[in-house]
């Protein structure tokens, strides 16, 4: 089951840094209800401040389209898709975090966009999931969120177009740093990264998904009291 959050009370969160600095790629899967207001999906950042951090996330109307972003105390620097996105519709999105004067977003393994203005280091101290988590917090996801995977790299062309097609994170396990496939639980199956859910995010269909076919993800449907991890599938 995906997880579905209400645009108001409901992220994941921890007052760690999942990630220091890039390079950092993050892919999600996302059903978005309403692009009335802006909708954070992932987010790293300085929890003290409003002006330093990075997200994907989708604008608000007019301009409805997914963003690779970086803010610094000069502005909002964005990579936006070359489409907006389309409501009530699962779909891929993908921000590539290369360097502090380089990110680069693709909806659905195409449409990309690279934005190069150079921003400031930022000092990470916060991960969230489903809203901008900065010192005044907003923008908080309305929809189902589902199979977020984290890599502390960019990603290849070929890995891209898979992950667009529907193929897991679990295919490429190469710097993956955090995976919650959200089956259920808020578990990150690749390195047990701890978040807290406030709000109760509830849950919802599942998209069709391949997974590798050695890898078995009905254990981590079970309580979230159970720490299941890639190592403990005989993965390192």
């Amino acid at each position: 089951m995906a997880k579905t959050f209400d645009g108001l009370t409901q992220y994941s969160e921890t007052d760690v840094a999942l990630l220091t600095a890039p390079p950092f790629s993050v892919s999600t899967w996302f059903y978005c209800t309403t692009t009335v207001l802006e909708n954070a999906i992932f987010w790293l950042g300085d929890k003290d401040v409003t002006n330093s951090y990075y997200a994907l996330s989708i604008g608000s109307a007019p301009s409805d389209s997914l963003g690779a972003l970086q803010r610094d105390s000069g502005g909002i620097s964005s990579a936006d898709a070359t489409v907006d996105i389309t409501t009530d519709t699962w779909q891929n999105g993908i921000g590539i975090f290369t360097s502090d004067s380089s990110r680069t977003v693709y909806l659905d393994g195409a449409n990309n966009a690279t934005n190069t203005d150079s921003k400031t280091a930022i000092s990470e101290d916060r991960t969230a999931i489903g809203r901008n988590a900065d010192s005044t917090p907003g923008a908080n996801f309305s929809g189902n969120l589902a199979e977020i995977g984290v890599w502390n790299r960019e990603l290849t062309a070929g890995e891209i177009a898979a992950l667009a097609k529907g193929f897991s994170p679990l295919f490429f396990l190469k710097g993956l740093v955090m995976y919650r496939p959200f089956i259920r639980s808020d578990l990150d199956v690749a390195k047990n990264f701890a978040m807290i859910e406030t709000g109760s995010p509830g849950v919802a269909d599942h998209l069709k998904m391949i997974y590798p076919d050695k890898y078995n993800l009905a254990p981590f449907a079970a309580a979230a009291s159970t720490v299941r991890t890639l190592a403990a599938l005989g993965v390192g």
